[in-house]
């Protein structure tokens, strides 16, 4: 609160209370308070409507009507600011009253100091935020269970896109148009299944894994995000100098390190517009007095820095700027937790953050990252071969639509297929000749019965039965979960046809 003012408006019939509060005011030399009188009921409604205060001081007296009538009109308007209610004298019954109508505190004037006064008000602002917080909470609560209901269905819609391209893919000439257009659906559909997976990362409803990351990829796609929320008077430029380092790291957390970092510098810049420089380089040191912060041990980083050509950061508050709920942003604007957040995140990773700022001339952030180097024994991802097979394979899954197309992927990869729509129906198949399968695949979302619930009857049958378990989204259970409950592979849809036969190997070979 020392960093900026408070605008205070105050609704008193009385000149003389207007003038002594003014004066209280005037002895608090901690914070600089803004203050406008509106000296009726009709004049009060029509400053509010008008412009934004931080705090309201009522009167409980206004003429022919009263500060609770007022206090009653605001809040049918939905106005969150807090309210400290005036009398000339003690009253009980309008106290209890106030403060069931919302009020933040109760003074009697003739007992009102500066001190008083100013507690009251902090009280009344510190109130506010907390309220702030906690709707803010409740909302990423709501946001995140929303996101969790539409990552199971748009994955499902998501696993027929790929899955069905893939299919036609490999049953037309390679050189064909229809290919090269069926490519293009690939990749679309391999986009949405990665903007799903930071959807569910962002609200915190995806597992928080780390692994190996190539962080030059990771902020580019992070950044073509980000590019569609900015103004045009904002340019976005990225230099990086490494290509394959690679750290061990949380997908989403490092997203949410690059997306916080470039939103306060454009925020630095939304008046006069500017630039944000983005830069990725390999660094390395030898003897602790090198190290660039005091956490970094010697050895190989990646360096991630992030400036802009903004207003800076007054250097008396430099020091507070990673301090949780501490922000220069006008209220309304920002919570203060995006820096603390991008620290928390940052030292999780064994790396540490520093920032170099001048007002006038922008800022600088700069991320240490740990870096790790790869396995040259192993390979991942794109370019890995499609392993086949021939063992027999019961597929279940709910939609009609992802049960024939799992189906015709594994009888594609070499497989002995059986797809099934129902849990029960799935059941009696193995109930009837336990041996019949080598693996069953299963969804986890479904009517009859869930894939854990399912699971746990195929082991009462056959305990050795490999069974991997598919899932959209599922509050109910993640990988760990699922591994207790004696099932050997965990994967999120939507998976490519690659990805489920490397999937089954491992669990057959495994």
């Amino acid at each position: 609160m020392e960093s900026v003012s408070v605008k205070v408006l105050l609704i008193e019939d009385d000149e003389d209370d207007y003038i002594l509060v003014r004066k209280l005011l005037s002895r608090i030399t901690a914070v600089r308070y803004e203050l406008q009188w509106a000296p009726t009921y009709g004049a009060a409604l029509e400053i509010m409507a008008n412009d934004r205060y931080d705090v309201y001081l009522l009167d409980y007296q206004l003429g022919d009507r009263t500060g609770l009538d007022l206090l009653r009109e605001m809040n049918g308007t939905g106005s969150a600011v807090p309210v400290i209610f005036l009398t000339g004298h003690e009253d009980y019954g309008v106290d209890v009253e106030a403060m069931r109508a919302g009020a933040s505190d109760y003074l009697v004037k003739g007992q009102i100091s500066a001190d008083l006064l100013e507690r009251s008000i902090r009280y009344a602002l510190e109130r506010r935020r907390l309220e702030d917080r906690l709707r803010q909470a409740q909302k990423m609560e709501a946001i995140g269970t929303l996101a969790g209901g539409i990552a199971h269905d748009f994955n499902n819609i998501l696993a027929a896109i790929i899955g069905f391209s893939e299919i036609a893919a490999g049953r037309i000439p390679a050189d064909s148009k229809a290919q090269r257009s069926l490519k293009r659906i690939l990749e679309a559909g391999i986009r949405g299944r990665n903007l799903i997976k930071q959807i569910l990362a962002f609200s915190r409803q995806s597992e928080q894994e780390k692994k190996p990351l190539q962080l030059s990829l990771l902020v580019d796609e992070t950044l073509g995000l980000l590019r569609a929320s900015l103004p045009s008077t904002i340019d976005i430029r990225f230099d990086s100098a490494d290509q394959s380092g690679l750290v061990l790291a949380d997908v989403g957390q490092m997203q949410q390190v690059v997306l916080n970092l470039c939103t306060n510098a454009a925020y630095a810049m939304r008046e006069k517009g500017g630039a944000i420089t983005i830069e990725l380089s390999d660094f390395s040191f030898l003897a602790p007095g090198e190290a660039p912060h005091s956490l970094l041990d010697p050895g190989s980083y990646l360096k991630l820095s992030v400036s802009d050509t903004g207003d800076g950061i007054a250097g008396d508050i430099l020091h507070r700027i990673f301090d949780p709920f501490f922000t220069t942003k006008k209220q309304g604007e920002g919570t203060g937790l995006g820096l603390s957040v991008v620290l928390g995140i940052v030292e999780s990773h064994g790396g540490a953050i520093t920032v170099r700022s001048e007002p006038g001339k922008g800022s600088l952030f700069t991320v240490y990252l740990p870096r790790v180097f790869k396995d040259n024994r192993k390979t991942s991802g794109r370019g890995e071969e499609t392993p086949t097979g021939k063992e027999r394979i019961l597929f279940i899954d709910d939609e009609e639509a992802l049960a024939e197309m799992g189906g015709e992927i594994l009888a594609d990869l070499g497989y002995e297929a059986i797809s099934k729509t129902g849990s029960r129906d799935a059941l009696e198949l193995l109930k009837a000749d336990p041996h019949r399968f080598d693996l069953v695949v299963t969804d986890q979302t479904m009517p009859e019965m869930t894939g854990v619930e399912l699971a746990g009857e195929i082991l009462a049958i056959r305990a050795d039965m490999p069974i991997i378990m598919c899932t959209g989204f599922s509050h109910l259970v993640d990988a760990d979960k699922a591994r207790a409950a004696g099932i050997r592979a965990f994967v999120m849809k939507p998976l490519t046809k690659g990805e489920i036969a490397r999937t089954i190997r491992k669990v057959l070979d495994g």
